[in-house]
């Protein structure tokens, strides 16, 4: 539970906390990227994920880690563990204390949030050109992904323009085939 007073820390808290949580799990050997907004990513399967909630006067930062699940009991075949990646599983309560002091670490940093943009574009899992679906809303929008804005939001290169998004329901990797294209998509504006 955080108070976040400033709207630029509030701006860049879904940035700092998945940058703070790869930076802990990377020491671990978990090579971690980000799908946004909030998963992390080891090997192409989803670790973990990040849900940030903010209320009228404080933020709630929460995040999930995969950790001693062997193949079989992992809810998805998208998704892996740190048993899986690192060949072994970490003491999990000396995890959950440097992955909470990596947070708060990061969150009381003053960089600019330019830089953790730049940063946070680094673990990023997507590549300009990459095709992307997103639902939101209720709406789907598909595009190429072009990067992101100087607020951290995806902006995908649309059948109807540059859209920047700051949160969707879901976020998919679409086939490169243009048979896909968001106009052919129902629903899709």
């Amino acid at each position: 539970l955080l108070s976040v007073a400033d709207a630029e820390a509030l701006t860049a808290l879904p940035l700092r906390v998945p940058l703070a949580l790869c930076e802990a799990l990377d020491d671990l050997g978990a090579t971690c990227g980000i799908k946004w907004p909030n998963d992390l990513v080891a090997g192409g399967r989803k670790l973990g994920g990040v849900l940030i909630e903010a209320g009228p006067k404080a933020v709630i930062v929460g995040y999930g880690i995969n950790g001693s699940q062997e193949a079989a009991a992992l809810p998805t075949p998208e998704a892996t563990s740190l048993r899986l990646v690192c060949g072994a599983v970490p003491d999990l309560s000396r995890l959950a204390i440097d992955l909470a002091t990596a947070v708060l670490d990061r969150l009381g940093e003053s960089e600019p949030l330019a830089a953790v943009i730049e940063a946070y574009r680094d673990r990023a899992v997507h590549r300009p050109g990459d095709r992307l679906g997103v639902r939101m809303d209720g709406e789907r929008v598909a595009g190429r992904f072009v990067g992101f804005d100087e607020l951290g939001r995806l902006c995908l290169d649309t059948r109807d323009g540059l859209r920047a998004l700051s949160s969707v329901d879901l976020l998919t990797v679409e086939p490169d085939d243009e048979t896909t294209d968001d106009a052919a998509a129902p629903g899709a504006r």
